[in-house]
């Protein structure tokens, strides 16, 4: 819906080494990580980082 198709890819994974860290999930090519991910968090995490390349603060991991 949001035209994205061909430019965005989503893959499943483990922890990814950070699974003291709750959900974790990253960002390439940004190297931008985020931590303790809720599914409330989903939407925004899409129309924030993704949509407009807008780092949401609260949720990212330091020092992965």
């Amino acid at each position: 819906d949001a035209g994205l198709k061909g430019k965005v890819r989503i893959n499943k994974s483990g922890c990814l080494g950070q699974c003291k860290k709750g959900v974790v999930m990253v960002d390439y090519p940004s190297g931008t990580w985020y931590q303790n991910v809720k599914l409330d968090d989903v939407q925004e995490i899409f129309e924030e980082h993704v949509i407009k390349g807008e780092v949401i603060e609260r949720l990212v991991l330091k020092n992965p």
